[in-house]
């Protein structure tokens, strides 16, 4: 019985690997389309990594560019960011206008702070009491209570 069960986790684990070696494949092939390289132009796309938003108005939005140099882009409609936003985006670059196709506010800091010491201690804990009545087999890769 154990070694079927055993057989059958070794295959979920290879098909976990084939898996995330296609996505891999995947994302390497639509590289052009995904474009994770900010503050660069890839083909006609232009992407930032948390840049702070200086001014806002209709139809363009500056921000903190690389190197701290400020930058304007003249979107075809108003920006969904306000000022002193911190946003990510990418843009796609139609003769001079962009068009947002992505973009992500980030969160103050001090807000992601806060949730973390208030996640982190209650996970430590429940770790510590499970690790206590439980070990881990590497043999056949399963939790097991320790009698």
């Amino acid at each position: 019985m154990f070694a079927r069960l055993d057989k059958i986790r070794w295959l979920n684990i290879l098909l976990a690997g084939f898996t995330l070696a296609f996505l891999g494949y995947y994302a390497h092939q639509k590289a052009s389309e995904i474009l994770a390289l900010p503050y660069r132009n890839t083909d006609n796309y232009i992407a930032s990594d948390g840049s702070l938003i200086l001014q806002t108005s209709e139809a363009s939005f500056t921000v903190n560019w690389a190197q701290g140099v400020s930058r304007t882009f003249k979107t075809t409609h108003s920006p969904p960011f306000k000022e002193g936003d911190t946003v990510s985006f990418k843009l796609w670059n139609q003769g001079g206008v962009f068009v947002i196709q992505e973009y992500h506010v980030w969160e103050k800091r001090s807000h992601w702070y806060a949730r973390l010491m208030i996640s982190v201690p209650p996970v430590v804990f429940v770790l510590i009491i499970f690790l206590r009545d439980f070990k881990f087999s590497w043999r056949r890769l399963i939790f097991f209570r320790e009698s």
